[in-house]
């Protein structure tokens, strides 16, 4: 990582930065994400900032904090409701900042490496998830999920080769399949509706075109949905979705 910043708090627009700091404490949690207090370390506080702490204290206040690549870009954050701001704390040359406020939703310990690999740079080469354990896949999944999507129009009638060797589960369906139809660290959905919905458009291809699914013998026993489907079992997750996306005019391909 670089000597500059690697975090900011940011409004609730996520437009426009109140502090940056060199490492936070408390923001990727362990358990439940709940009421956390967040430490801001060696913190550069904005003239805004004083500002949206006096606000805090006369109503809620939503701010977000956000983790920058190496070229100090955000990356990916999470928004805190209800925050409180405490007084700077002097640590050296810089401040300590303490936050506190609701996350409903927050990045997990197993997510920090992968959010860290990710600001050096988009994977260049497929299958970058592959050496992770499934909480760190699925930290991975989330990451992509939140990454801008390429523009251009959807792409129609094109063959994708579907990489089957790393697919065990659903999120590495789900991540294998971006990366088809995308590229390295590309996103096509992540979860059932999610993952199926994108077939209606902007999510880089829609039906028809072709989906030459490599070494679908790894995933035919493995895959399973978190629940019974109706009017089927766990164990024909991959029939089923295979019946899918034949149904809504993908191509399956199983050499």
């Amino acid at each position: 990582m670089s000597d500059g910043p690697r975090f900011a708090l940011f409004d609730e627009s996520g437009e426009i930065p109140l502090a940056f700091c060199a490492d936070v404490t408390g923001f990727f949690y362990g358990s439940n994400p709940g009421h956390r207090a967040i430490t801001l370390r060696k913190c550069t506080p904005t003239p805004a900032l004083a500002e949206v702490a006096g606000q805090a204290r006369k109503e809620q206040v939503d701010l977000s904090i956000k983790m920058l690549d190496t070229q100090g870009r955000p990356l990916a954050g999470e928004l805190i409701c209800g925050v409180e701001v405490g007084t700077p704390r002097r640590s050296g040359e810089a401040h300590d900042v303490v936050v506190s406020g609701t996350l409903w939703s927050a990045p997990t310990v197993a997510a920090r490496p992968i959010w860290e690999r990710w600001c050096l740079g988009r994977p260049e080469t497929n299958n970058r998830w592959a050496a992770y354990a499934p909480n760190g896949r699925e930290a991975w999944l989330s990451l992509v999920c939140r990454q801008p999507r390429r523009t251009g129009p959807d792409a129609q009638h094109r063959t994708y080769q579907l990489d089957g060797r790393y697919i065990t589960d659903l999120t590495s369906f789900y991540l294998a399949f971006g990366e088809a139809i995308n590229g390295p660290g590309g996103s096509y959905g992540a979860g059932f509706f999610w993952f199926w919905d994108s077939f209606k458009g902007g999510a880089g291809a829609i039906p028809p075109f072709t989906v030459v699914w490599n070494d679908w013998q790894v995933a035919a026993p493995r895959l399973r949905y978190p629940y019974h489907p109706v009017g089927g079992t766990p164990s024909d997750c991959f029939a089923m979705t295979v019946a899918g996306l034949r149904e809504i005019g993908v191509e399956v391909v199983l050499p």
